[in-house]
């Protein structure tokens, strides 16, 4: 089974220093420049996208050369800038041969593998995709959440009704005439060529879920799922099959032949089956098993938690250095004609493609995995990201290079530590500031990167400004700072409530927002000026003194007319994090769940962002040229 995404209690939460981490650690990008030159300059404006409209660590090596990673794009035009070829958790792999396979995974994701790149198209839709099998390059289906299928005729991906709203987990087939699909509540779906059918006849009713599926011939298919079940069709009917006790779940199955079928599951469970009975084959690791795939009875691979990757090799199990420690749930084996080196692919989370042709794993996806807070750029190739454990991003026009460490000069903030950047904001290229955690605050003045004394340790989340001679920060229990060119000094605010974001209009005319709702700034003193609600704000952005917007909790959207703040419907609950806009009918506003929504001067309206990771930040040089960045080092461009 490709494992179901876990549900997120933080879908509200504001864009603070305790929002959690989603299981990332620091990534090794020594190679990211290299890697991602090539690829990204398809990135301009979105230009040469493959789009449907039509990990904790990665140490293992990426793969090298000009356009081993495309850019995969969302119906809605945004495409993956970072991770490539796109950042998606993936659950599903299929390999017809060295120069095709398919991974899918969430948000509809499907990427290919046409022997030298990674490129989409995706499915099309905005769903969770857990599994693809196809008879052919030109006959492939990819099955997963509320009962979606979509087919693959060799040019484009369509729908296929499948008359049932059930997750499906698992497909298999037999050739182009005979297909099956299974999922939760012993769901099972048959299709003949015509349509798709129910096919649990005989099946014990319940609410368990079948993982998984192998079919050798139209007579003899396995089905296997939750709490060790087991059941055998032979062609007329479901007949079920005593497993060793114990296990609770079998997630994936591959066979070599009839008599030579594995299935695998939680606790590192490894069952074989002769042609008569099904025997427990100890594997010597307890991470859940997800992925199994091989080549023949001596060639046999399985992956799963924590970067496992087992090798059978006829006789025993044996682990396999994997590179990485990210949750795997796919694998596909190809025997490569003329008898050469069996190529291995896995699959995981955050989008991990590891690709395996001889005695060693090379990354065939690439990018940072820190989580981006803020983005800022003085144009379209001039952009800064700062985020986790003081990250520092820069994107030239051509690459996106991360800052040593050490690269800012002097002291930092007194308490901030290793932790976080919050926000980032410049009056030029030559002129750009960031803040974040224990009052930390450094300048960029075109050469070097410098720590500048705050005189505060609350945390910062905020900055902006009209100019190089005035620029505001704020955070935590109602801070605000101001920069006159010279100095940094405190200014009183009428509250203690932490504030997240400001945007100033003009020296006199400043908006800043948090838990407090928002506060104006006329340049001496600053005032809550009531919105009508209690929810707190994220973000805030205007184009003017009588047109400015915050966003925050709950996908809440308030107006600001001149006079007195007003709700609009955004489109979307999720949390929105990140506002910005080139003119008063063009706005973006992103947040948690991948949620992007856009207002076009009457009305919001949610635009498919292709990723499913919060999204924390958003800035666009121009109308046609906008970046959104947040969680597990994504990054995207429209």
């Amino acid at each position: 089974m490709r494992p179901m995404s876990q549900p997120r209690t933080d879908s509200n939460r504001p864009p603070s220093p305790h929002r959690l981490a989603y299981g990332v650690t620091r990534c090794h990008v020594a190679a990211v420049t290299s890697v991602l030159a090539g690829a990204l300059l398809a990135l301009q404006g979105c230009s040469g996208c493959s789009s449907s409209s039509s990990a904790a660590r990665n140490d293992a090596s990426p793969e090298t050369g000009a356009g081993r990673t495309l850019a995969v794009c969302s119906s809605g035009d945004w495409c993956w800038a970072n991770p490539l070829p796109q950042g998606n958790p993936l659950h599903g792999l299929w390999s017809s041969g060295p120069a095709t396979v398919w991974a899918v995974g969430d948000q509809g994701s499907a990427t290919r593998w046409n022997g030298a790149t990674w490129s989409g198209p995706s499915t099309g839709g905005i769903g969770n995709q857990r599994a693809v099998w196809g008879s052919g390059s030109n006959d492939v289906w990819s099955v997963g959440d509320a009962g979606s299928i979509f087919h693959w005729n060799g040019t484009v991906w369509t729908p296929s009704p499948s008359g049932t709203t059930q997750s499906l987990l698992a497909v298999t087939g037999s050739g182009p005439d005979d297909v099956w699909a299974a999922g939760e509540n012993n769901t099972i779906l048959h299709w003949s060529g015509a349509g798709w059918m129910p096919a649990a006849q005989n099946i014990e009713p319940g609410s368990f879920a079948l993982n998984a599926l192998w079919e050798s011939s139209a007579n003899d298919l396995w089905a296997a799922g939750v709490g060790g079940r087991l059941w055998h069709w032979q062609g007329t009917r479901w007949g079920a099959v005593d497993t060793p006790a114990g296990l609770e779940s079998f997630n994936a199955m591959w066979g070599a032949a009839s008599g030579d079928v594995w299935a695998v599951g939680g606790s590192g469970g490894s069952f074989h089956y002769d042609g008569t009975s099904w025997t427990a084959v100890p594997t010597g690791v307890s991470q859940p098993l997800f992925g199994l795939w091989g080549s023949g009875p001596q060639d046999v691979w399985a992956a799963g938690g924590a970067g496992t990757i087992l090798h059978w090799n006829g006789t025993a199990w044996a682990a396999v250095d994997s590179g990485t420690d990210r949750l795997l749930t796919a694998v596909a084996v190809t025997a490569v004609a003329g008898g050469g080196a069996t190529e291995v692919w896995v699959a995981g989370e955050a989008g991990v493609l590891l690709h395996r042709t001889g005695s060693a794993w090379v990354a065939a996806n690439a990018g940072a995995t820190q989580i981006f807070r803020a983005v800022w750029g003085s144009g379209r190739d001039d952009l800064w990201l700062v985020g986790e454990s003081r990250s520092v991003f820069h994107w030239n026009g051509n690459a996106l290079a991360e800052l040593p460490a050490d690269s800012i000069r002097g002291v930092p903030g007194p308490s901030s530590g290793s932790a976080n950047l919050n926000g980032v904001w410049g009056s030029g290229a030559a002129d750009v500031w960031t803040v974040g955690d224990g009052g930390s605050l450094a300048h960029w003045n075109g050469r070097t990167w410098s720590w500048k004394p705050s005189g505060t340790n609350q945390p910062l989340y905020g900055i902006g400004g009209t100019g190089a001679s005035d620029v505001w920060a704020v955070g935590a229990e109602g801070t605000v700072l101001h920069w006159n060119g010279t100095a940094w000094s405190p200014s009183v605010a009428d509250t203690s409530q932490y504030l997240r974001a400001v945007w100033a209009i003009a020296p006199n005319d400043v908006w800043a927002v948090g838990d407090v709702g928002t506060l104006h700034g006329d340049g001496g003193a600053w005032s809550v000026v009531a919105t009508g609600t209690l929810q707190g704000f994220n973000a805030v952005w205007g184009s003017g003194t009588s047109d400015a917007w915050a966003v925050g909790y709950e996908g809440s959207a308030f107006h600001w007319n001149g006079t007195s703040w007003s709700s609009a419907a955004s489109g979307t609950t999720e949390g929105l994090n990140g506002l910005w806009g080139s003119a008063s009918n063009n706005v973006w506003a992103v947040g948690f769940g991948g949620a992007i929504v856009h207002w076009d001067g009457a009305a919001w309206s949610p635009v498919p962002s292709g990723s499913g990771q919060g999204l924390l930040a958003v800035w666009g040089s121009g109308a046609h040229d906008v970046w959104a960045a947040g969680n597990a080092g994504t990054l995207l461009r429209h």
